[in-house]
């Protein structure tokens, strides 16, 4: 059975200004074996992870988005094998802000199960709220993940 995997914040930018900061590569964590990065997301128990992202080729105006691959940080030996593999939509909503959205799967054994990796999607749109607010001199408001 593959399980499903659903995040979503709202960000408070202006799309353009998120597409700056987030470009073709996320400057989450720092940097990992075989292009990927280091992150530590938050969930029960918080976990690094190895994250690889990929930038689809169809850019739009008002829409962009990535496919990403997470994978354990302690096996790195296990690059063929994602915990989850999920695309991220980033959606303009007004001139002002924008949707992140997070949806894909995560292996049936992941740690945590459904309830867990849920949360650890959560923490990584949450990082990118926080790096993007960051490069834009502003604090982060708080979190708005559902």
């Amino acid at each position: 059975m593959i399980q499903g995997l659903h995040a979503s914040l709202a960000v408070f930018h202006p799309f353009s200004e998120v597409m700056k900061v987030l470009g073709k590569g996320w400057a989450l964590g720092r940097a990992g074996p075989g292009g990927t990065r280091r992150v530590l997301l938050e969930g029960s128990p918080p976990r690094q992870f190895l994250l690889r992202v990929v930038d689809e080729p169809a850019n739009r105006i008002r829409m962009h988005r990535w496919h990403i691959q997470l994978f354990d940080a302690k096996s790195v030996a296990a690059f063929d094998h994602p915990i989850a593999d999920a695309e991220v939509l980033l959606e303009a909503q007004t001139t002002e802000g924008c949707m992140l959205r997070l949806t894909g799967r995560h292996r049936p054994d992941a740690e945590g199960g459904q309830h867990g990796m849920n949360a650890y999607a959560r923490s990584l749109l949450d990082q990118v709220d926080r790096t993007v607010n960051a490069a834009s001199g502003h604090p982060s408001p708080a979190p708005q993940a559902r």
